[in-house]
């Protein structure tokens, strides 16, 4: 099994493919790590999520920086635009 796969990205992989509109952000990607693919599958991020920031997530390959990594990352940030109103905060996230 490559260095990349594991059972639990094999398992987001499935969840992914039964989402046609995960699928399709999939398709647009050079690579997918599990990060990536966590994101992906889960419902609450699909709103916010862009190509860029899924391509950044993928391509990073710091071993502490996984799905929860970044699930917290979202999740800190959906927080702080609500508390705003949304005032000055794209709908969608990008990385930079």
């Amino acid at each position: 099994m490559p260095k990349g796969m594991s059972v639990q990205s094999l398992l987001y992989l499935r969840s992914a493919f039964k989402r046609p509109e995960a699928v399709k952000m999939l398709t647009h990607m050079d690579q997918i790590n599990a990060a990536a693919l966590g994101l992906v599958t889960t419902r609450k991020w699909q709103p916010y999520l862009t190509p860029r920031l899924l391509d950044d997530v993928s391509r990073d390959d710091d071993p502490l920086h996984g799905f929860y990594h970044f699930n917290a990352i979202l999740g800190d940030t959906l927080k702080m635009a609500e508390e705003s109103h949304w005032q000055r905060c794209p709908r969608q996230f990008c990385s930079s």
